[in-house]
């Protein structure tokens, strides 16, 4: 009496670990696809966005930059950050570099409206990836919303004032795709010449 009870038992574990061992593995299996659709879409996102800057102007004791990326096509991303800041570093460097590593902004305007400190503008955040999946923060970092609505009205110009500048202005474009975000696109400015890095 015992054989066939104790062989149901291990029958029934053997159907609970399958499944528990199935279930794990095709999370884990779904998750990475997830997230090589993601740098997929952010790939293609890097070859529509470009960023609209104007150049460099003096303000009183500081400098005001205007930036607003533009999509060619329509399809863009639901939700666009912009992260700026200066640096002495070479514009090489911008793709290596951690956000929270630039001197940042001392102002942010938006259609003269300061928003430096207004919640509903920007978002802290703690992981953005290259398109290849490598992170490239160590720390939560202030970036700005800039959103497009429409194919005609691709986004908002946003001001970013600086008491000091370094020796360029670094802007990077960041797109939420799913619960993650991705550098589609990095720019430096010095002299009124914008360098697209990547």
């Amino acid at each position: 009496m015992e054989a066939p009870v104790t062989a149901i038992i291990l029958l029934v574990a053997v159907v609970v670990i399958g499944v528990a061992a199935f279930g794990l593995t095709s999370a884990v299996v779904g998750y990475q696809q997830s997230l090589v659709q993601q740098q997929h879409e952010a790939d293609q996102l890097s070859a529509e966005v470009e960023l609209l800057a104007g150049p460099l102007i003096h303000h009183g004791n500081g400098y005001n930059i205007t930036v607003l990326p533009y999509f060619f096509s329509q399809q863009y991303p639901s939700t666009v950050y912009l992260i700026v800041g200066t640096t002495n570093l070479s514009p090489s460097a911008l793709p290596f570099l951690d956000p929270s590593q630039i001197s940042p902004f001392s102002q942010v305007y938006q259609n003269g409206k300061s928003i430096t400190n207004d919640q509903l503008a920007y978002k802290l955040l703690s992981s953005i990836y290259t398109v290849s999946g490598h992170q490239l923060n160590s720390g939560p970092i202030k970036a700005y919303v800039d959103s497009p609505s429409s194919p005609i009205s691709q986004g908002i110009p946003i001001t970013f004032q600086f008491n000091s500048i370094g020796k360029f202005v670094v802007i990077w474009v960041v797109a939420q795709l799913g619960s993650n975000y991705y550098m589609i696109g990095s720019y430096a400015e010095s002299n009124s010449i914008l360098i697209q890095v990547s």
